[in-house]
């Protein structure tokens, strides 16, 4: 017996909403920017290199720009599938496999901004295990991405607020 349901029309590009302006993806960026090279990694960055961190962070300058490149087409060529896609078409299936890899590598060292922010917060309240507190703040940032992108990025306008 045939169904009388029609299926839904495919989504397109054109049909998703754009929430995030320029401001957000600039103050978003910085926050990364200066979260994980200044406040979290700066100083085992020293101890591995001594005084070449100068050297080191223009090492990571140019992977930065590198990683950045899908970011920069994509805002003139809107693809579904994201920036996996954007470097499955600009570099093929091997590279695209070692973008996944980095990816999914980076999320992961998402943990090293919570023990970062534990180790600062610990020099105020020393009592509250370091475990603690950076599964608390995962858990917050989690929590705020539960309400949408769009609510997530403007966080950073209202950290000098508080």
């Amino acid at each position: 017996m045939a169904s009388n349901e029609t299926a839904p029309a495919p989504v397109t590009t054109k049909d998703l909403k754009r929430v995030l302006t320029f401001k957000d993806l600039l103050l978003t960026s910085i926050g990364g920017i200066i979260g994980a090279g200044i406040m979290s990694i700066m100083g085992i960055t020293i101890g591995m290199t001594g005084r070449s961190v100068p050297i080191s962070l223009l090492f990571a300058a140019v992977f930065v720009l590198l990683g950045i490149t899908p970011i920069i087409i994509s805002g003139t060529v809107r693809i579904r599938g994201g920036q996996y896609t954007m470097v499955g078409m600009l570099a093929g299936k091997k590279l695209s496999g070692l973008f996944i890899i980095i990816n999914v590598a980076t999320n992961i060292s998402l943990s090293m901004y919570a023990l970062s922010f534990a180790d600062y917060f610990l020099a105020f309240v020393p009592q509250v295990p370091r475990k603690l507190i950076a599964i608390a703040v995962l858990t917050l940032f989690w929590a705020l991405n539960m309400f949408g992108i769009d609510k997530m990025a403007k966080l950073p306008e209202l950290v000098p607020e508080i």
